[in-house]
């Protein structure tokens, strides 16, 4: 282990954890690294837990609005880090990964339309596609050498109209 992982890493298997616990109960592999859920397998630093204990200490939870500079904060990181100016407009915030891909799948397809997603994948990607009536086209990657892979052979033949 590194010295991060030997000061931080939580072993989170046997913890109710969706993204491990459930992984282990549907997949046979035992050395699987579910990449599906964006869960912290790691300690948090003090820098983010203090802050974090402060508006705890309030004893107030649930959404709220965001401040009036974030909107300048987020466009100036996205600057610095990208190289790209955005203006007011071009920013639309969602509550969640899944409502934010949700919405965009409503707004591009039909129903019918077909979406191509590779398996294993996170269970409620699948369940989002069949919730909107759209056609689920799977593609099973291949395991070897203890990575998955992309056929893209098999992908261009199956699914790619010539």
């Amino acid at each position: 282990m590194t010295k991060f992982e030997d000061q931080y890493y939580i072993n989170r298997y046997d913890t109710d954890s969706i993204k491990w616990d459930l992984a282990k109960k549907q997949y046979p592999f035992t050395n699987l690294l579910p990449m599906g859920i964006a869960d912290m397998d790691f300690a948090l630093p003090k820098e983010i837990i203090e802050p974090l204990k402060a508006e705890f200490s309030k004893h107030t939870f649930g959404y709220r609005f965001l401040k009036e500079d974030y909107l300048e904060v987020f466009k100036k990181w996205y600057f610095n880090h990208r190289s790209v100016q955005l203006n007011d407009e071009m920013i639309s915030f969602h509550d969640g990964a899944m409502a934010t891909m949700s919405t965009f799948l409503d707004l591009l397809l039909q129903e019918n339309d077909g979406v191509i997603n590779f398996e294993p994948v996170y269970p409620r990607f699948k369940e989002a596609i069949n919730n909107l009536k759209l056609t689920y086209y799977p593609i099973s990657l291949e395991y070897r050498n203890r990575t998955f892979n992309i056929d893209f052979n098999k992908v261009e033949k199956n699914y790619c109209k010539q």
